[in-house]
């Protein structure tokens, strides 16, 4: 079943293990854009939190025809609407704080383009690489505790990083 069918059966049916099956693929997806924009793991856990209460309470209100696509769109609004929501609260409802120069939101674009691009690549590596690279690069996690968790040997986990790595640059540098 495709994640699109499953998305359907859980607003139609309510299947919970559809549900499930979604969450267990993409809750790390969710968590990391999360992370990229509020920069504070439990913020970030909350935030995910929150998209996927989100879609468990209104999933029959949206018409998805890409998952992944709109699943990622929702936690990069749920984190840019915090961030949003915050920088209100500091500057106070009436003052919006200086419009960034045109130098400076171009900078900006530019650099959060490629961060979309890593995401992106980073969904597209094989499951061992891409956990290795989750635990070593964000949650700084060492070679022998990834084995551990893995129950590989160590040469493994580099091993992983490092194809992991030149998966990352050939993705990052074709469009």
């Amino acid at each position: 079943m495709t994640d699109e069918e499953k998305i359907i059966a859980f607003a139609q049916k309510k299947d919970q293990q559809a549900f499930s099956d979604l969450y267990l693929k993409y809750h790390h997806m969710v968590f990391f854009i999360c992370l990229k924009y509020v920069k504070k793991e439990d913020l970030a856990q909350d935030l995910c939190a929150g998209v996927f209460e989100n879609l468990f309470l209104k999933a029959n209100q949206y018409q998805i025809k890409n998952f992944k696509s709109w699943l990622y769109q929702s936690a990069k609004n749920a984190a840019l609407m915090h961030i949003r929501d915050k920088k209100m609260h500091l500057d106070g409802d009436h003052d919006m704080g200086q419009v960034p120069m045109e130098e400076e939101s171009i900078d900006h674009q530019k650099r959060e383009e490629q961060e979309n691009r890593l995401t992106y690549c980073i969904g597209l590596l094989k499951d061992a690489q891409k956990f290795c690279v989750e635990q070593f690069f964000f949650q700084k996690q060492r070679y022998q505790s990834i084995a551990q968790s893995l129950n590989i040997p160590e040469k493994q986990v580099k091993s992983h990083l490092q194809n992991a790595k030149k998966n990352l640059k050939k993705c990052m540098n074709h469009e």
